[in-house]
């Protein structure tokens, strides 16, 4: 894995957060024809659940 700045790390755990923020929220949802399509890379894979994401956030933390 390449090494992030503190301020990359930050943004990339703050957009996460967001991320999982809006699928919580129903604002974002896979294959969305939006962020979503990110999310699953315009459904190749499923995307990451709200709860995957959390768990994600707090080992990449460390």
């Amino acid at each position: 894995m390449s090494e992030f700045t503190s301020k990359e790390r930050d943004a990339i755990l703050a957009g996460l957060r967001l991320l999982q923020f809006s699928l919580d929220a129903g604002t974002v949802a896979p294959n969305d024809g939006d962020v979503g399509d990110i999310l699953t890379c315009s459904g190749d894979h499923d995307g990451m659940t709200a709860e995957e994401i959390d768990l994600f956030c707090e080992e990449f933390n460390f």
